[in-house]
């Protein structure tokens, strides 16, 4: 054990003075220790901290230790925040040792005052005035922040002004910008000298694909790589190193050039009747995503002669427009740039129908849209190649990367076969704390009675809980559904996904305290409600992925080529992981309490379901409801005998 880490994490160590609560955990420091020699010796450490290790912490004092320069990326921008002005800035005093701590996100959070100058342009030339208005606050406030940061003006991502005025890596690559505010040069400045640069899984994919193509990198070099909650990595990855494009986003982008040409070349009518006539193409293709809801591969879409042609007409139509725009792009920089956005998004779309051995073309309607995806079949070479030449440590981390009893599924998945492992379970006491209720004699989960059964199994439950529940489903029918049949009869506040923004939820979730929150598959990770608001979390289902889903299907087809079964490599343990996320919501502290249900009946009459069981907690099991309601009655009683006693 370092010397260093054990003074550190000592019962009268450095956290100890400055952290009044600080209690020493065995695998806390444990886990520290491992990181620390990880980053200072070089290779790859995958570390599984179980809930309560406390494992920013852990790897937050070996990074600032080792006296390396390193990256850390996070699942999400909220945890970015998180660690980048809280949890680093109070270790940096704990152990007085001072360090630049930079968080960096995509360009897309931060403004961009040529884009934002055309958004201005284009809602005065439409006169849309409430669009306006909101883009002349965003320019004020944009003449006054010293971050740039969209979030501290527009809130997240679905406010309709975010994607029109936010810096674009394409356009800013093709144009040449003459704004002296633009933020993201200081911020790139300030993530080059920092000693802890914080970032995101989406910008080291963006990252990782630039560098792929041969352009310039997103992050500077370091000499270590921590990823927490990194069993969000893989899907980030295949996501960032995929290619997509849309009805939406063509869209959005020929809606944005015809404002240009109108604003700065007049005298070209054609490139104007080939706009709208290429629009017109586009409408009559997307217009069959009307009132459609499906994942298909491209093979499979196509062979609709009907699709096939109304795509086949937009990029005719479009490659109409091409030596026009030509034309126009030699007579303006912004015609240029945004040429040339519409020119990748075209790539895209015409070289999707292809078919290709590294590549699954598929295609998602929603939303009133036709998504197109090409997504790759395996990450695993070319990321474990990439960590070897641009890291010399890397540390995975996060309370779920094992699928059961090996981390198999995860090195698989990245490549990182020569990865040291480490575990350390949770050492919060789920055996007296909590109770996994398996109901009995129910019917089979694809049955059209299994929702409304489930239903009526859990509503004692939330009679004698208080409400106080999460309900969580793995689809979006069944959470309705459920919604639709407690909403006339529960006692309790309902919240249902979809009704208000994620964290308008959880707020009101904690403010009420014996509210019933109803929720898909967004709500399994990364909700943190410790204390008596929340002590009954029931999932419907086993979260196998759906038997649509084209990439699960091309890949899982790759494996039985191989003599290699699709449903131990890939399904159960992508499940296993789930189920183990879901429970997570249940016990976040100590002190925590509380009744776990999953109603699916294949975790008892399936051999899978023991392996199953086996990667949950280690609670104690109950197949009768009145066990469920005494152990509820139980815990009430003592909940107000220590309220008495305060």
């Amino acid at each position: 054990m370092n010397k260093e880490i054990e003074k550190t994490f000592a019962v009268d160590g450095d956290l100890a003075h400055y952290f009044a609560n600080f209690q020493p955990r065995q695998g806390q420091t444990e886990m520290a220790d491992a990181c620390l020699s990880t980053i200072r010796q070089g290779g790859t450490l995958i570390a599984q901290a179980g809930t309560g290790i406390g494992k920013t912490f852990a790897y937050g004092v070996a990074a600032l230790l080792s006296g390396r320069k390193v990256i850390i990326s996070t699942a999400t921008k909220s945890l970015q925040d998180q660690l980048s002005k809280r949890d680093l800035p109070a270790l940096c005093q704990a152990l007085s040792m001072p360090a630049r701590i930079q968080v960096l996100k995509g360009r897309e959070n931060y403004v961009c005052e040529q884009r934002l100058a055309q958004a201005a342009q284009h809602y005065a030339l439409t006169n849309q005035r409430g669009l306006q208005a909101a883009v002349a606050e965003v320019k004020t406030w944009a003449g006054q922040s010293n971050s740039g940061e969209l979030a501290d003006i527009l809130g997240n991502r679905s406010n309709p002004i975010w994607d029109k005025v936010c810096a674009r890596s394409e356009f800013c690559a093709l144009v040449t910008c003459d704004s002296e505010r633009c933020s993201y040069p200081a911020l790139r400045a300030d993530a080059e000298n920092a000693d802890i640069l914080v970032i995101n899984h989406h910008l080291l994919g963006a990252d990782l694909a630039l560098r792929a193509a041969g352009m310039p990198a997103i992050l500077p070099d370091r000499e270590a790589l921590i990823i927490d909650e990194a069993h969000q990595l893989a899907p980030v990855l295949f996501q960032a190193l995929g290619q997509s494009a849309s009805t939406l986003s063509w869209h959005h982008s020929l809606r944005d050039l015809a404002v240009l040409v109108q604003t700065e070349i007049k005298d070209m009518p054609n490139l104007n009747q080939a706009i709208q006539e290429t629009q017109a193409a586009l409408e009559q293709w997307q217009a069959l995503a009307q009132d459609v809801k499906l994942k298909q591969s491209a093979q499979v879409w196509l062979e609709n002669n009907e699709h096939q042609q109304a795509l086949s007409h937009f990029i005719a139509q479009w490659k109409l427009l091409i030596p026009l725009l030509a034309i126009a792009s030699d007579r303006s920089q912004t015609i240029k740039a945004q040429a040339a956005l519409l020119g990748r998004l075209s790539e895209v779309t015409v070289n999707w129908q292809h078919v290709s051995k590294e590549h699954v073309p598929w295609i998602e309607a929603q939303v009133g849209h036709w998504f197109l995806y090409a997504t790759p079949m395996d990450i695993s070479d070319d990321f474990s190649a990439a960590m070897k030449r641009l890291y010399g440590s890397l540390i995975l981390t996060s309370a779920t990367l094992a699928a059961g009893e090996d981390f198999d599924y995860l090195k698989r998945q990245l490549g990182l076969w020569e990865a040291q492992e480490h575990r350390w379970d949770s050492p919060y006491n789920y055996a007296n704390n909590a109770l996994l209720y398996l109901p009995s004699h129910l019917p089979e989960p694809n049955s059209e009675d299994y929702t409304l059964t489930l239903m009526r199994r859990v509503w004692p439950l939330l009679i004698a809980n208080g409400g106080r529940a999460f309900l969580l489903f793995t689809s979006y029918k069944a959470m309705k559904l459920a919604a639709e049949t407690l909403r006339p009869h529960l006692p309790f506040p309902l919240l249902v996904q979809g009704e208000q923004d994620a964290h308008q939820l959880i707020a009101s979730f904690r403010s009420k305290g014996n509210a019933v929150l109803i929720a898909t598959a967004s709500f399994w990770e990364g909700v943190d409600v410790s204390g008596e608001a929340l002590s009954l979390v029931m999932i419907d289902k086993i979260p196998f992925s759906p038997p649509d889903d084209p990439v699960s299907q091309a890949r899982e087809k790759a494996l039985e080529e191989k003599g290699l079964s699709a449903f131990v490599c890939e399904q159960l343990p992508n499940a296993i992981m789930s189920l183990v996320q879901g429970a997570g919501r249940l016990i976040r502290s100590e002190t925590d309490t509380g009744v776990l249900v999953i109603g699916d009946p294949r975790l008892s009459n399936r051999r899978y379901g023991k392996q199953i069981l086996a990667a949950l907690p280690p609670m104690k099991q109950t197949r009768h409801g009145t066990e469920v309601v005494a152990f509820m009655k139980k815990e009430t009683k003592k909940e107000q005998e220590n309220q008495q006693n305060e």
